[in-house]
């Protein structure tokens, strides 16, 4: 309830509801109040009841542009997905939204690398690097100064030349660029491990050093090249010396694998993104088309037969068998979950499970085709399809 302190003043309190009883209908009338709790105030009545019809119009609004208007549509409310509590999720949900109706989400580029998500063709738009984990406002700013510098060369640069041109860039942001494909370019086919080994070791030069590369750039040799140049003809005092042997070793010998592996760009891009892009660029709405039910009609008991659901994986515990004609191979069990629930009885089989081993990764998003079965009272779903999202 609203109760008037005074004159000037209007605050909020509680109270309980002990009774309501019906007095009929009559005529009645909303009054805003002037007050930093944006309440109405109406025949003795406090009420809100002007927000539903606020609302409700926003909802109208928003189904014709999606409807009429859709790649405005989902350009704007990506843009807007900063504004609630979880950002990415509300890109994800969003993303996989307009999969749905034949609209892609690119990663971004080189060639495309704008601040907020764009519309660059009929039915894709483009991923806004100021939208991605880390990279923050003064990046922003650093990224927009860097782009006009560079102009419409910037697809063309090399990884040597990124690396000088993106240097004063704060290093959170850097990586996440890199992680989420931002970097890939017509000039630049460096694997994104390679590129966030070699920018650890750039990060080890001091300004000289850095000023040394520049001045004796070779475009088409990597960083690797220039640090033994400048080891063999740089200015390098006796204490920096062994600093840049060792960096010189790490080039050379790199201390992991540093190709990338499918199932850890979709790790990345989900951690940085919101949901894996690049490895969807063969995506079919007709695949997400096919979800016909979800965790929790399964656990209940409400879908017979074949069922397709769209999850996120939890957990994957491999099985070997022991006996019978399939002993010594290993099937899986998994743990996925969508909006409803979570589902702790998915079954792959040997022959399915190793062809689909390499996208069967904790935290992927996945569609999987199978039938539901019941055993000892608990329902499952024994796997035959696993499609990427």
């Amino acid at each position: 309830m609203g109760i008037y302190k005074n004159k000037k003043e209007y605050k909020m309190q509680a109270e309980k509801i002990t009774s309501v009883k019906c007095l009929g209908f009559k005529q009645t009338y909303d009054i805003e109040i002037d007050s930093d709790d944006h309440i109405f105030w109406g025949n003795g009545i406090a009420t809100s009841n002007s927000h539903a019809y606020s609302y409700a119009t926003n909802a109208y609004y928003s189904a014709y542009c999606k409807k009429h208007i859709p790649m405005d549509f989902y350009r704007v409310y990506l843009n807007h997905a900063g504004r609630k509590p979880d950002p990415l999720k509300e890109i994800k949900e969003l993303v996989n939204d307009a999969r749905l109706h034949s609209i892609k989400i690119l990663s971004p580029s080189l060639k495309h690398l704008y601040e907020n998500f764009t519309i660059v063709n009929e039915n894709e738009i483009v991923y806004g690097y100021g939208h991605i984990k880390d990279v923050g406002k003064t990046d922003i700013v650093k990224i927009e100064q860097i782009k006009k510098k560079i102009g419409d060369n910037l697809e063309n640069l090399t990884w040597i030349e990124l690396l000088l041109a993106f240097k004063k860039v704060g290093q959170k942001a850097v990586k996440a660029l890199i992680s989420s494909g931002a970097f890939s370019g017509a000039y630049n086919n460096v694997s994104r491990n390679k590129m966030l080994y070699e920018y650890d070791t750039f990060k080890e030069l001091n300004d000289s050093e850095i000023t040394f590369i520049e001045a004796n750039l070779n475009t088409n040799e990597d960083l690797l090249h220039h640090i033994v140049l400048l080891l063999n003809q740089g200015k390098v005092n006796s204490r920096r010396l062994p600093n840049l042997v060792s960096l010189q070793n790490a080039l050379s010998n790199t201390m992991y694998e540093v190709e990338d592996a499918g199932a850890w760009i979709a790790k990345k891009e989900r951690f940085y993104l919101g949901v894996p892009l690049s490895i969807t660029n063969n995506f079919d709405s007709e695949d997400l088309a096919a979800v016909d039910t979800n965790c929790i009609d399964i656990l209940t008991g409400n879908v017979k037969g074949p069922a397709t659901l769209s999850v996120t994986i939890l957990e994957v515990k491999e099985h070997k068998i022991k006996a019978g004609k399939s002993a010594g191979e290993v099937m899986s069990f998994l743990s996925v979950e969508d909006c409803t629930g979570a589902l702790n009885s998915v079954v792959l089989f040997p022959k399915e499970y190793k062809s689909f081993k390499h996208i069967l990764i904790e935290n992927n998003d996945v569609i999987i085709a199978g039938n539901v079965n019941m055993r000892n009272g608990e329902y499952s779903l024994i796997g035959n399809n696993v499609i990427q999202i």
